[in-house]
């Protein structure tokens, strides 16, 4: 690497800089855009494909070429190290802290865990199994293996994950990587956008029905979070506590510090494996390594009671960098040849998604939760299994606005056991798309339905069996 390559990854880094500018910009001046909600870092994204040259560049104004869209196209999967290996860290706990839930709480957070974590798996089944029933009618539109499998997590996960199937498919050697990363990022944009548009169309029919427990009438998120921020400065938030002092070394030094060492940590262990000639494992790329590694380095640090050196909202703060670094990147670098090709597969899939969402959300909570704010817990989830959790918790807020339904706090509870149930199936999902098959996949897909309507079905039992019992001793 020269100090010229250097240079210019300063200045398409700057680019993207001012395309979250603009993206901030348009979201705040057009209505449309923030009655969606859609991130600034998306908006940012078309505007840099628009200007790029798959477009703009056609007509001959060349204001970039494809070397920064190939910086673009490998910056995501690089930023999605750091933004994995946050997920474990500054998680601290003071001493003898627990917090215990009653026997029935428990059974309702296990139950919204079953259902909603068991989506993931089921848009997996559904998008390489239609992808490969499409197929059959024309296996042009099958152009590689494990096809379908970008829409959950494109779905699950949002654009932040969007190029985590490039980066995967990139280190595997796998030649169709961008291409995998558009379709991934194509299905984000379907998702976010059609799960905003869905999910107010149901709270609104939800509401004319009496469905919801808390809010009875029309309800609508406030300005702040529809534009994105606000200009009263007594109204604004804090980044987090300064836990260091600046003459020695500022605060958010020391939080990209321990990111920057987990991370180099979680790719030396990958490198490792690679070396050892251990395909199966070093399939899996550096960002998985580095968020396995970050547990025992966060354990490590609560035992040496260094809690007060890290703040979860500074960290948070560094990671939200990563990621809106990382999905304008994604948006800016589409492949749009890739996704025209395929526009086909993609929105088949898509729309049945959104069916099959809504009943295994929606229309299941209700029979697992009757009587216990079902709407409001289902939409949480109904959101973020259309795009990310921050979408959840934006349309919980229309019904929900003080979340004084315990929707918010259970569906809390419920994705720290989701989150150790990824530990131990995403990282098989993510080998056998590198070196498996798709009836593998399928097969993977199935065993962790069966994990978690299992768990579902077994708190409900137990909760029926409390609920009798508290029956009878009245």
């Amino acid at each position: 690497m020269t100090s010229n390559d250097l240079q210019n990854l300063l200045n398409s880094t700057a680019v993207l800089g001012a395309f979250l500018l603009a993206g901030l910009f348009l979201r705040a001046k057009i209505p449309f855009f923030r009655r969606l909600l859609v991130p600034a870092s998306v908006l940012g994204g078309v505007v840099g494909l628009l200007l790029g040259p798959q477009i703009l560049g056609r007509s001959g104004i060349m204001l970039y070429d494809d070397e920064w869209v190939n910086i673009w196209s490998l910056l995501h999967s690089i930023l999605m190290t750091p933004i994995f290996a946050s997920l474990p860290l500054c998680n601290f706990k003071e001493k003898g802290e627990k917090k215990k839930l009653d026997k029935r709480h428990a059974c309702t957070v296990f139950m919204e865990a079953g259902l909603g974590g068991a989506c993931f798996a089921i848009q997996m089944l559904l998008g390489v199994g239609l992808a490969l029933l499409i197929s059959l009618a024309d296996s042009s539109l099958y152009p590689y293996t494990n096809f379908g499998c970008e829409m959950p997590f494109g779905f699950n996960g949002g654009h932040a994950l969007a190029g985590l199937l490039g980066g995967l498919l990139m280190e595997n050697g796998r030649d169709y990587w961008m291409a995998a990363q558009s379709v991934a990022s194509t299905y984000s944009t379907i998702g976010l956008l059609g799960g905003l548009i869905f999910g107010i169309f149901l709270i609104n029919r939800a509401i004319r029905r009496g469905e919801t427990m808390v809010v009875k009438q029309s309800a609508a998120l406030d300005k702040v979070i529809t534009y994105g921020f606000t200009t009263d400065i007594s109204a604004q938030g804090s980044l987090g506590r300064e836990t260091t002092h600046n003459s020695a070394i500022n605060a958010v030094t020391v939080h990209v510090a321990l990111l920057l060492i987990v991370s180099y940590l979680g790719c030396l262990l990958n490198t490792t494996f690679t070396a050892l000639g251990l395909e199966y494992l070093s399939a899996l790329p550096g960002y998985i390594w580095a968020m396995m590694i970050a547990y025992p380095v966060n354990w490590i640090l609560n035992q040496l009671n260094l809690g007060w050196l890290f703040d979860s909202r500074i960290k948070g703060s560094v990671v939200a960098v990563c990621t809106d670094i990382a999905i304008v990147a994604a948006m800016a670098s589409m492949d749009l040849m890739a996704v025209a090709l395929y526009l086909l597969p993609i929105f088949l899939i898509s729309a049945i998604s959104f069916v099959v969402t809504y009943y295994m959300t929606i229309g299941i909570f209700r029979v697992f939760m009757s009587g216990n704010y079902p709407f409001e817990r289902a939409i949480v989830f109904y959101g973020m299994n259309t795009g990310v959790s921050a979408t959840g918790i934006a349309l919980l807020r229309i019904i929900d606005p003080d979340f004084s339904s315990p929707a918010m706090e259970d569906f809390s509870l419920a994705n720290a056991f989701m989150s150790i149930k990824d530990v131990v199936f995403v990282p098989v999902y993510l080998t056998l798309i590198a070196v498996g098959t798709p009836f593998q996949l399928m097969g993977w897909a199935v065993l962790e339905i069966a994990v978690m309507y299992a768990v579902a079905v077994a708190a409900k039992l137990i909760d029926n069996r409390e609920k009798k019992q508290l029956s009878q001793a009245k």
